[in-house]
């Protein structure tokens, strides 16, 4: 199966920076490619064409200034979006931006801010995995998310959940607490909790006023949140900004 995710090529000649913002971006679905030094990098901007370049501004040999330059001169990788990064705050950024850089970052590096920036840059939509069996409701959140530039898979049972997950790669999961088949939704929640894979993925549970269970045992379980049926859309869409990073 053919790799889907975007990938993201960090320049950086610091291997715990490699390391650290690697794994923060693997583990929020980007696929993540890295060179040590501005040649090496510039070779691999023209050879993997990634969807955006995390680019070191001091770098051995050629900095990451040069590599800016270079790269937004070219007409086959000028359109690849470039986010400066440095721990030097005395370094002229006004320069990087001259160049075609289309943001800065200061180290340490927030990777939240950067995901966002990420996202934004390279028009890359946050996914939402929906688990409910009712249909009706789900078209129409289907539609709604999709307006908002969310990429939205819906499934109406548990059964192979993690596998899924594991497939769709989410930022967040929309899981509904009374599902008609078995597992339930407490259990789905348990399971994507308990493996490595998925673990990482914020869940929120939705209810309806006829469950009786207690909020508790939601959140034992790992789940962040929860909404209520009828929930209205920009509530749940506030709810889903703050946790779909």
């Amino acid at each position: 199966m053919s790799d889907t995710r975007a990938t993201i090529l960090i320049i950086d000649d610091n291997p715990a920076i490699l390391e650290t913002m690697g794994a923060g971006l693997e583990v929020n679905g980007f696929r993540v490619i890295t060179a040590v030094d501005g040649f090496e990098g510039l070779a691999r901007i023209r050879r993997d064409n990634p969807a955006l370049v995390v680019l070191d501004i001091r770098l051995p040999g050629k900095d990451g200034f040069e590599v800016c330059k270079e790269s937004k001169s070219d007409a086959q990788t000028k359109d690849i979006p470039i986010i400066l990064i440095t721990g030097d705050q005395t370094v002229d950024i006004d320069r990087g931006f001259a160049l075609g850089a289309d943001d800065c970052i200061l180290k340490p590096v927030d990777m939240d801010y950067l995901i966002l920036r990420i996202r934004k840059l390279a028009n890359i939509k946050a996914r939402v995995l929906r688990i409910d069996d009712d249909i009706q409701i789900g078209g129409l959140l289907l539609q709604f998310l999709e307006k908002q530039g969310y990429e939205v898979k819906n499934i109406t049972d548990t059964v192979h959940i993690v596998e899924v997950a594991v497939q769709f790669r989410p930022q967040l999961v929309l899981l509904n607490i009374m599902m008609a088949d078995a597992p339930s939704g407490i259990e789905a929640c348990r399971r994507l909790k308990s493996d490595l894979s998925t673990k990482h993925i914020p869940v929120i549970m939705v209810a309806t006023d006829e469950y009786d269970g207690e909020a508790d045992g939601w959140f034992e379980y790992g789940a962040v949140d929860c909404v209520t049926k009828p929930f209205k859309l920009p509530e749940l869409l506030q709810l889903i900004k703050k946790y779909a990073k």
